[in-house]
């Protein structure tokens, strides 16, 4: 073989080296959270090209908006929002399936949630929604019984999320 073809395959092994190596440091970053939410949740979460916000309320009546049944308990959704293109919602979805993004030594479980906002993740029929309590810094799937702490620094970015969202929509004229 001639030099130009050991060039060319060395420069083939590296790349697949190196995308073995990507592949690999990506699923280390996860691990935790796929124990937690699971594969299937994590995938939606990623990809799932349509994204909605929901605004929450304690009263299940809301405004006709809908409800949201978690542990036998009804949470009224009093507002939504299309984010699926939103500014910072892939920085969102990024920090909800990575491992540094939990409070992995805390209890999550030590104290009453009081669900404020939620995000929907659906791709045709397949749904996944998480229910935020920012200020205990909670999130949980609503169609199974976990739940995560979050890290104060993604509380912030959440929190900054959220309230853009809400500020960008002219319909929005109450707090929550």
């Amino acid at each position: 073989m001639n030099q130009g073809k050991w060039l060319i395959v060395a420069m083939i092994s590296a790349g697949l080296a190196a995308g073995g190596v990507a592949w690999w440091y990506q699923y280390r970053q996860s691990v935790r959270v796929i124990e937690l939410w699971s594969s299937e949740v994590t995938y939606q979460i990623r990809m799932a090209p349509d994204c909605q916000l929901l605004r929450l309320s304690s009263n299940p009546a809301g405004d006709g908006k809908g409800v949201l049944e978690v542990d036998g308990v009804l949470w009224g959704i009093t507002q939504t929002r299309d984010v699926s293109k939103a500014s910072g919602i892939i920085h969102a979805r990024q920090a909800l399936i990575h491992d540094a993004s939990y409070d992995w030594t805390a209890d999550p479980t030590a104290s009453s949630p009081a669900w404020t906002e939620a995000i929907r993740f659906q791709e045709g029929s397949e749904q996944t929604t998480l229910l935020f309590d920012l200020e205990q810094r909670l999130v949980r799937n609503q169609a199974s019984e976990q739940t995560g702490r979050i890290t104060p620094l993604i509380q912030t970015g959440l929190r900054t999320f959220f309230d853009e969202q809400w500020a960008d929509d002219p319909s929005v004229t109450a707090d929550p």
